[in-house]
Protein backbone atom coordinates (compact mmCIF):
# COMPACT_ATOMS: atom_id res chain seq x y z
CA UNK A 1 0.00 0.00 0.00
CA UNK A 2 1.28 3.09 -0.91
CA UNK A 3 1.22 6.39 0.80
CA UNK A 4 0.01 9.74 -0.38
CA UNK A 5 2.70 12.10 0.93
CA UNK A 6 0.83 15.38 -0.18
CA UNK A 7 -2.16 14.25 1.19
CA UNK A 8 -0.41 13.32 4.14
CA UNK A 9 1.23 16.60 4.41
CA UNK A 10 -1.63 18.53 4.00
CA UNK A 11 -3.65 16.27 6.75
CA UNK A 12 -1.02 16.42 9.32
CA UNK A 13 -0.78 20.35 8.89
CA UNK A 14 -4.13 20.46 9.36
CA UNK A 15 -4.26 19.15 12.65
CA UNK A 16 -1.18 20.81 13.76
CA UNK A 17 -2.91 23.99 12.84
CA UNK A 18 -6.23 22.95 14.73
CA UNK A 19 -4.38 22.24 17.31
CA UNK A 20 -2.67 25.37 18.02
CA UNK A 21 -5.65 27.16 17.14
CA UNK A 22 -7.61 26.09 20.42
CA UNK A 23 -5.64 29.07 22.28
CA UNK A 24 -5.76 31.99 20.03
CA UNK A 25 -8.70 33.26 21.95
CA UNK A 26 -7.05 34.05 25.23
CA UNK A 27 -6.32 37.35 25.52
CA UNK A 28 -4.99 39.85 28.62
CA UNK A 29 -4.42 43.46 28.23
CA UNK A 30 -4.65 46.35 29.72
CA UNK A 31 -6.74 49.25 27.86
CA UNK A 32 -6.31 52.37 28.53
CA UNK A 33 -9.61 54.37 27.20
CA UNK A 34 -10.87 57.97 27.27
CA UNK A 35 -14.87 58.46 27.32
CA UNK A 36 -16.49 59.77 24.52
CA UNK A 37 -14.00 58.28 22.15
CA UNK A 38 -13.55 55.10 20.24
CA UNK A 39 -9.72 55.40 20.06
CA UNK A 40 -8.17 53.15 22.98
CA UNK A 41 -4.68 51.93 23.58
CA UNK A 42 -4.19 48.36 24.88
CA UNK A 43 -0.90 46.88 26.55
CA UNK A 44 -0.35 43.11 26.24
CA UNK A 45 1.32 40.68 28.25
CA UNK A 46 5.43 40.81 27.53
CA UNK A 47 4.86 45.13 26.57
CA UNK A 48 6.80 47.16 28.17
CA UNK A 49 4.91 50.02 29.88
CA UNK A 50 6.43 53.32 31.37
CA UNK A 51 4.27 54.84 34.83
CA UNK A 52 4.32 56.90 37.91
CA UNK A 53 2.98 55.76 40.89
CA UNK A 54 0.52 57.21 43.07
CA UNK A 55 2.18 59.16 45.93
CA UNK A 56 6.02 58.07 45.19
CA UNK A 57 8.80 60.46 44.26
CA UNK A 58 10.96 58.10 42.33
CA UNK A 59 9.77 59.16 39.01
CA UNK A 60 9.44 56.45 35.96
CA UNK A 61 9.19 53.34 35.95
CA UNK A 62 9.59 51.11 33.01
CA UNK A 63 8.55 47.76 33.17
CA UNK A 64 7.46 44.24 31.07
CA UNK A 65 3.96 43.23 31.89
CA UNK A 66 4.31 39.50 32.72
CA UNK A 67 1.14 38.97 33.31
CA UNK A 68 -2.34 40.14 34.26
CA UNK A 69 -4.54 39.44 36.71
CA UNK A 70 -8.45 39.84 36.08
CA UNK A 71 -10.30 39.32 38.90
CA UNK A 72 -7.85 41.46 41.47
CA UNK A 73 -7.22 43.98 38.66
CA UNK A 74 -3.45 43.61 38.76
CA UNK A 75 -0.48 44.27 36.87
CA UNK A 76 2.37 41.85 37.17
CA UNK A 77 5.94 43.06 36.91
CA UNK A 78 8.60 39.68 36.98
CA UNK A 79 6.44 37.98 40.44
CA UNK A 80 5.57 41.73 41.53
CA UNK A 81 2.23 42.76 41.39
CA UNK A 82 0.45 46.18 40.74
CA UNK A 83 -2.73 47.60 41.34
CA UNK A 84 -3.98 50.00 38.77
CA UNK A 85 -5.98 51.87 40.87
CA UNK A 86 -1.69 52.75 42.31
CA UNK A 87 -0.87 54.10 38.61
CA UNK A 88 -0.70 58.16 38.86
CA UNK A 89 0.34 58.79 35.04
CA UNK A 90 1.64 56.12 32.29
CA UNK A 91 3.74 57.66 29.41
CA UNK A 92 2.57 56.88 26.06
CA UNK A 93 5.08 55.96 23.12
CA UNK A 94 5.61 59.15 21.24
CA UNK A 95 6.37 59.57 17.21
CA UNK A 96 10.39 58.66 17.13
CA UNK A 97 10.39 59.38 13.42
CA UNK A 98 8.86 62.75 13.68
CA UNK A 99 11.46 63.84 17.18
CA UNK A 100 14.19 62.66 14.85
CA UNK A 101 13.00 64.54 11.82
CA UNK A 102 12.48 68.01 14.46
CA UNK A 103 15.95 66.83 15.84
CA UNK A 104 17.80 66.89 12.18
CA UNK A 105 15.72 70.45 11.48
CA UNK A 106 17.34 71.96 14.15
CA UNK A 107 21.14 70.90 13.55
CA UNK A 108 20.69 71.50 9.98
CA UNK A 109 19.03 74.79 10.86
CA UNK A 110 22.11 75.43 13.50
CA UNK A 111 24.38 74.56 11.12
CA UNK A 112 23.25 77.03 8.44
CA UNK A 113 23.36 79.43 10.73
CA UNK A 114 27.02 79.02 12.01
CA UNK A 115 28.05 78.61 7.98
CA UNK A 116 26.44 81.90 7.16
CA UNK A 117 27.42 83.97 10.07
CA UNK A 118 30.67 82.48 10.87
CA UNK A 119 32.31 80.70 7.25
CA UNK A 120 31.67 83.23 4.95
CA UNK A 121 32.83 86.32 6.58
CA UNK A 122 35.95 84.43 8.25
CA UNK A 123 36.82 82.35 5.18
CA UNK A 124 36.40 83.75 2.25
CA UNK A 125 35.58 87.29 2.69
CA UNK A 126 32.47 87.80 2.01
CA UNK A 127 29.94 89.66 3.85
CA UNK A 128 27.23 87.86 5.87
CA UNK A 129 24.55 85.47 3.90
CA UNK A 130 21.16 87.04 5.85
CA UNK A 131 18.85 84.75 3.87
CA UNK A 132 21.07 81.50 5.07
CA UNK A 133 20.72 82.98 8.54
CA UNK A 134 16.91 83.42 8.18
CA UNK A 135 16.98 80.07 6.70
CA UNK A 136 18.64 78.60 9.48
CA UNK A 137 16.43 80.13 11.83
CA UNK A 138 13.34 78.57 10.56
CA UNK A 139 14.67 74.99 10.59
CA UNK A 140 15.48 75.34 14.18
CA UNK A 141 11.93 76.77 14.99
CA UNK A 142 10.22 74.51 12.53
CA UNK A 143 12.32 71.61 14.25
CA UNK A 144 11.59 72.84 17.64
CA UNK A 145 7.65 73.23 17.09
CA UNK A 146 7.67 69.43 15.63
CA UNK A 147 9.52 67.93 18.44
CA UNK A 148 7.61 70.22 21.02
CA UNK A 149 3.72 68.54 18.87
CA UNK A 150 5.66 65.09 18.56
CA UNK A 151 6.80 64.32 22.12
CA UNK A 152 5.86 61.57 24.58
CA UNK A 153 2.07 62.21 26.20
CA UNK A 154 0.70 61.41 29.49
CA UNK A 155 -2.18 59.80 30.25
CA UNK A 156 -3.81 60.37 34.00
CA UNK A 157 -6.81 58.41 34.94
CA UNK A 158 -9.48 61.06 36.27
CA UNK A 159 -13.18 61.31 35.19
CA UNK A 160 -13.11 61.01 31.35
CA UNK A 161 -10.04 58.62 31.28
CA UNK A 162 -9.71 55.15 32.65
CA UNK A 163 -7.73 51.96 32.70
CA UNK A 164 -9.49 48.69 32.73
CA UNK A 165 -7.90 44.90 32.37
CA UNK A 166 -9.71 42.84 30.20
CA UNK A 167 -9.89 39.41 29.57
CA UNK A 168 -11.24 38.27 25.75
CA UNK A 169 -10.58 34.76 26.18
CA UNK A 170 -13.08 32.80 23.66
CA UNK A 171 -14.25 29.14 25.43
CA UNK A 172 -14.44 26.17 23.25
CA UNK A 173 -16.86 25.49 21.10
CA UNK A 174 -19.82 23.52 22.02
CA UNK A 175 -22.40 22.43 19.51
CA UNK A 176 -25.94 20.97 21.08
CA UNK A 177 -26.13 16.73 20.78
CA UNK A 178 -27.98 15.66 17.63
CA UNK A 179 -31.27 13.97 18.09
CA UNK A 180 -31.39 11.39 15.68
Amino acid sequence: MQINTIALIRTLGIVFFLLHSLNIGAQKFLQLEKGGSFNYIRYYIGEDITFKLNHDDKGWHTRTITDIDVDENRLVFYNHPLHIDSIAMIQLPGSKVWQITGLALQVGGANAILFSLGYNPIFNNEPVNWSGVATGAMGIVIGSVLRRLTKKKKFVPGKRKRLRVLDVTIGPVVFPPVKT
